[in-house]
């Protein structure tokens, strides 16, 4: 009895399974190192998100602050256009009257000249209608040059207004470019953040499926371990129970002889 004891006690030695346990190892270590790269790239994904949302913020301030900018200096063209929009009605309508004036002291002009022209060949003219017809002529000059002189500046100002109103067109082309600049940008960023959204959910379900995996490799491990020991240990009970026959089997035959 005692020997079977000793061969069961020898028999569960022979249970342990190097090459199992070294396989559950390859699998813990490789299990463990694809947990560590699973986190390592979810932790990319989070700061990748969270440098998008930030960039897109400060985007967001960016373009508030410029529209907030040029739409300011809009208003004041607008009101500087408003405030010259009356100032430019009258310079036409002044000019327009100053072309009619010009064109009339240039035809009194010409008549003074005439008139002159013709006392002067009929000589019955005196010297104090002479000098009074040549201030006369002498004044109309400068006041067709004051004219002119005013519809030069009048041009100087309509061209003012022409560079205003072009400058408000630049600043309104330059404001729908930086809106569609903007629109890109968020589109751009938020077709990122859905790729991190993505890259996010197909990692998590590879995670769920080597979890998975894992346990169903880890359950038939156990269970080739289980049915492994109870082979051994089958196997080496039957061994001792034929050697035990064998042996006792002998000495029977030798009490029947004597007998």
């Amino acid at each position: 009895m005692s020997n079977n004891d000793s061969h069961k006690g020898q028999s569960k030695a022979y249970l342990t399974i190097p090459s199992t346990a070294s396989t559950s190892n390859q699998e813990y270590f490789r299990v463990n190192y694809m947990q560590d790269f699973l986190k390592h790239q979810q932790q990319v994904n989070t700061e990748l998100s969270h440098a998008a949302n930030a960039l897109n913020s400060l985007l967001h301030e960016s373009r508030t602050e410029q529209t907030q900018h040029f739409h300011a200096v809009y208003r004041k063209l607008e009101k500087q256009e408003a405030a010259t929009s009356p100032l430019l009605s009258n310079i036409e309508t002044q000019q327009s009257a100053s072309k009619i004036m010009s064109e009339r002291l240039e035809i009194l002009e010409n008549s003074n000249k005439e008139m002159m022209s013709k006392l002067l060949s009929e000589g019955h003219v005196s010297q104090a209608i002479i000098d009074q017809l040549t201030l006369q002529d002498q004044s109309i000059r400068e006041l067709s040059g004051r004219f002119k002189t005013y519809e030069s500046l009048q041009g100087k100002i309509i061209d003012q207004l022409d560079s205003h109103a072009e400058l408000k067109e630049q600043i309104k082309n330059r404001l729908e470019l930086q809106e569609v600049f903007h629109q890109s940008v968020i589109e751009k960023i938020n077709h990122q953040e859905a790729l991190t959204e993505k890259i996010s959910r197909d990692i998590a379900h590879l995670k769920s499926v080597i979890f998975e995996r894992v346990s169903y490799l880890a359950e038939k491990a156990e269970e080739n371990l289980k049915i492994t020991k109870e082979y051994i240990f089958n196997l080496f009970t039957k061994s001792e129970s034929f050697k035990e026959y064998t042996i006792t089997k002998p000495s029977k035959k030798k009490d029947l002889s004597n007998l």
